[in-house]
């Protein structure tokens, strides 16, 4: 209770008052408000004590009480009602889209996976929308720690994209994946996988929750992909040419640890803008890499403390050749963090003719400087820290300890310390 503003209320109440004011009325104004998530029960033993102990944030908790949020909206003509029936912000844009009379191209309609709430809205009737899957996703689709949530009226199915896992209940899961009958255990406590044998109805829901989870995921997948190639076209690194002989342009992709959806973007999209191309990868050691044949080599590095290194082959198909390689691709959440500037360090010990680095807004970059990308990264903060000077003094306070870190490194003079117990 103490992280509620108990201004709220009011809040909106003047951003409703000054929109008046200026001409945005319920006659000529479709008026949305809803939340970005809520906030686990301490009951369930997500605590901030247990984020703090385990390193999480609770916008990794997919329970019902972190996932299910207020919305409201007002439009020309509508009749006040309160509509219980669950729906999906993925149906925000295709409503707004019908109450605002614009008639979509076919090939965008396509690509929507939301529904129009304007009959539901209109009838209050349950029947007007027949979705039968809602999904949430936990962090976006690039950044480590993904946790992904298909629910359905009764059932609720959890997937873990990587080693991150949240608790179910009060307990640590080492589960991949998690379904839940939300009927029968409302607090959401128990995994109904963990049952041998699952109940023929868990069978069948696991089944279709399954089958919905691996379809919204390759749209999503071939989405980023054509986004990324949208957002860069023209400016992709020209194809490079192959050396003397028959073989073909060698492309080497690096890729950031944690990050497995990245990888299947990178590599489908590379394959696309570079289909002549041989293309080979380097991951994490324990990185699950399931590519089929678009892959040629599988080069590994592991992280050793704040170091990351290369990983000699085990046998001769994954040995790197002597020559040095077309084109190396590095992909990273964001080239400003420490782990990219040691991602930067290992692409710089390979054999490599070019090198750009794209981060998971798809922004290439073709200097490999990590203050550069610090610098680029306190620019880009500079209109926020106008409204706000308060970041501008966080900016400097981080920026500072980066630069005192590094000369001190420089030096031989950092030290690191480490807890010890009082026993």
């Amino acid at each position: 209770e103490l992280l509620v503003d108990p201004n709220v209320s009011e809040r909106v109440e003047e951003t409703l008052v000054r929109l008046h004011e200026a001409g945005f009325t319920s006659e000529n104004t479709i008026f949305v408000l809803c939340s970005d998530h809520g906030f686990p029960d301490p009951v369930t033993g997500l605590t901030t004590e247990w984020e703090i102990k385990h390193g999480l944030n609770h916008d990794l908790v997919l329970t019902d009480d972190n996932i299910l949020i207020p919305l409201y909206i007002r439009y020309p003509g509508c009749m006040p009602r309160t509509i219980p029936t669950p729906v999906s912000s993925l149906d925000l844009f295709p409503t707004l889209v019908e109450l605002a009379g614009i008639d979509l191209p076919a090939t965008v309609r396509d690509r929507i996976d939301g529904m129009s709430l304007v009959r539901l809205m209109e009838t209050a009737d349950p029947n007007e929308y027949p979705r039968r899957f809602f999904r949430s996703d936990a962090r976006l689709m690039l950044q480590t720690g993904r946790a992904t949530a298909i629910r359905s009226r009764r059932w609720k199915y959890i997937r873990f994209h990587d080693a991150y896992r949240v608790p179910v209940g009060d307990r640590p899961t080492d589960a991949g994946e998690v379904l839940i009958d939300l009927e029968r255990d409302p607090r959401e406590a128990k995994n109904v996988l963990r049952t041998d044998p699952l109940r023929p109805e868990a069978a069948r829901a696991l089944e279709s929750l399954r089958g919905e989870f691996e379809r919204s995921e390759r749209r999503a997948v071939s989405s980023q992909v054509d986004y990324l190639l949208a957002r860069q076209r023209g400016r992709m690194p020209p194809s490079p040419s192959a050396r003397a002989g028959p073989d073909p342009a060698r492309l080497l992709l690096l890729f950031e640890p944690g990050t497995a959806e990245l990888t299947t973007i990178g590599v489908e999209a590379v394959s696309r803008a570079y289909p002549r191309a041989s293309i080979e990868v380097m991951v994490e050691e324990e990185h699950p890499l399931d590519l089929g044949d678009r892959i040629g080599r599988v080069h590994r590095f592991v992280r050793r403390g704040r170091s990351i290194a290369a990983v000699p082959a085990r046998n001769e198909r994954d040995r790197p050749g002597p020559e040095a390689v077309d084109l190396l691709i590095v992909f990273v959440q964001d080239p400003s963090a420490p782990i990219a500037r040691d991602l930067v360090a290992l692409a710089k010990s390979l054999r490599s003719r070019r090198r750009v680095v794209v981060d998971c807004n798809f922004n290439i970059y073709r200097r490999h400087s990590y203050w550069l990308y610090r610098l680029r990264a306190f620019s880009e903060r500079i209109p926020y820290m106008v409204e706000e000077p308060r970041l501008l003094l966080v900016s400097l306070r981080s920026g500072i300890t980066l630069v005192v870190r590094w000369v001190l490194r420089k030096m031989g003079r950092l030290e690191r310390w480490r807890p010890v117990s009082n026993d």
